[in-house]
């Protein structure tokens, strides 16, 4: 099982990172205001944040039907990376930038693949282990994964007049 759990993180990595990059264009492709609510609009950080969550969110979806439906903690884990993977790059992308004063695509690329990296990393360790004993509460996970979306929607719509959201 254990095996077949690295495989298939190891299978989220390049699932995630393929779809985020094509995810960058979605709204540009379709023009659908739906879809601009969890895909990037414009350049800005914010609107780029979003490339790792739904991304994220399709594959926990697939997966659970593999391994997540053994796993009591599937959805907190899944959840947890959708809001690791933001702050994953804002840490990155400030911390670089800050340095180098300047922002460069192959850069950008290079953090996204390694906050994607990491969250699949911490998800594959926490689904190792035990999850004891209790209630698989689901709903809990549900509701944090939809406040993330809501959060992202409502702030895509209203942006605040900070820097984060400047394109």
């Amino acid at each position: 099982m254990e095996k077949k759990l690295f495989y298939w993180e190891l299978f989220g990595f390049f699932f995630i990172f393929s779809l985020g990059a094509a995810w960058h264009f979605l709204y540009d492709w379709t023009g659908i205001f739906l879809i601009s609510l969890v895909a990037p609009v414009n350049d800005s950080v914010w609107e780029h944040l979003k490339l790792g969550i739904c991304p994220t969110l399709i594959f926990a979806f697939i997966a659970y039907f593999y391994i997540g439906r053994y796993r009591r903690r599937y959805w907190a884990v899944r959840a947890l990376q959708m809001y690791l993977n933001p702050i994953f790059l804002v840490l990155l992308f400030y911390g670089y930038t800050a340095v180098l004063g300047d922002n460069k695509l192959f850069l950008d690329i290079l953090i996204f693949a390694a906050a994607v990296a990491a969250c699949q990393f911490i998800g594959y360790k926490l689904l190792q282990k035990p999850a004891g004993y209790g209630p698989n509460i689901w709903f809990i996970p549900a509701l944090f994964i939809l406040f993330l979306l809501a959060a992202f929607a409502l702030l895509t719509v209203y942006p605040l007049p900070l820097p984060i959201f400047i394109e």
